[in-house]
C-alpha cells in the first residue's frame, strides 16, 4: 500500500498524469490494504479532479473497499448509483463481503443477480445453503435448497449433482476437478470400482 502510494505521489510530481490503470492498481491496494479513507480519497480524486470516468473495474474495488470494512450501505449505495451495469464481479465482491460480515440476506441478494447474469451457475446457490446451515438457519436451508431445485435442478444441466455432507451441500459437474478434495473422491472411487470388479468376478 505504502509503495502503491509513493509511486502515485512521485508520478503526480513529475507532472506524469494518472490513467484509469493506475487507479485500479491504487484501489485495488487500498482496498487489501484496509485503506478506506484513502481509498474514496483517490477515487474522488479520479472522478472530480482528474475527470476519469470510473469503469466496471473502479466500480468494483470501491465494492471491494467498503465491502471488506463491512459498510454495506455505502455499498449498495454506490452499486445503485454506477453509471454502468453490475457484472458478476460487482455482484461477486458483494458476495464475498456478505460471507465474511455473515450478512446473510444481502448475500442472497447478490446471489439472486449472480444468477440473473449467469443462470447455470449452481455454485453460487450452493454456497447460499452452506452458509444458512453454517449459521444454523435450517428453514432457509429448506427455502435455498427449494430455489436450487427450481432454478437450477429445472434447467437440467448436464452431468450436474450434489450431495449433502455432514449438512454442507457440495456440487460436481462431469469431468470437473474443481472440488478441494477431488484427488481423494477419485481414489475412492477407484478403489470402489475395483471392489466391484472383483464382486463380479
Amino acid at each position: 500500500m505504502a509503495m502503491s502510494i509513493a509511486v502515485f505521489s512521485e508520478m503526480r510530481n513529475e507532472g506524469i498524469e494518472p490513467d484509469e490503470v493506475t487507479f485500479v492498481g491504487l484501489l485495488n491496494a487500498c482496498a487489501h490494504g484496509g485503506f478506506v479513507d484513502e481509498g474514496l480519497k483517490y477515487f474522488e480524486l479520479m472522478c472530480d479532479e482528474l475527470r476519469i470516468e470510473p469503469e466496471i473495474e473502479h466500480y468494483g474495488c470501491i465494492v471491494d473497499l467498503l465491502g471488506r470494512a463491512g459498510r454495506f450501505e455505502d455499498v449498495m449505495n454506490v452499486i445503485k448509483d454506477m453509471e454502468v451495469q453490475p457484472d458478476e464481479v460487482i455482484w461477486g465482491s458483494l458476495l464475498n463481503a456478505c460471507r465474511t460480515h455473515r450478512q446473510l440476506e444481502l448475500a442472497e441478494f447478490a446471489i439472486r443477480k449472480l444468477l440473473q447474469l449467469n443462470p447455470n451457475n449452481a455454485n453460487y446457490v450452493v454456497m447460499l445453503a452452506n452458509l444458512y446451515s453454517e449459521g444454523g438457519f435450517w428453514e432457509e436451508v429448506t427455502r435455498v435448497r427449494k430455489l436450487m431445485q427450481e432454478e437450477i435442478m429445472g434447467k437440467k444441466l448436464p452431468g450436474c449433482s450434489w450431495i449433502e455432507v455432514d449438512r454442507k451441500t457440495h456440487i460436481f459437474y462431469s469431468g470437473d476437478d474443481a472440488h478441494p478434495e477431488s484427488e481423494d473422491i477419485c481414489n475412492i472411487l477407484e478403489e470402489l470400482a475395483a471392489s466391484m470388479e472383483i464382486c463380479q468376478d
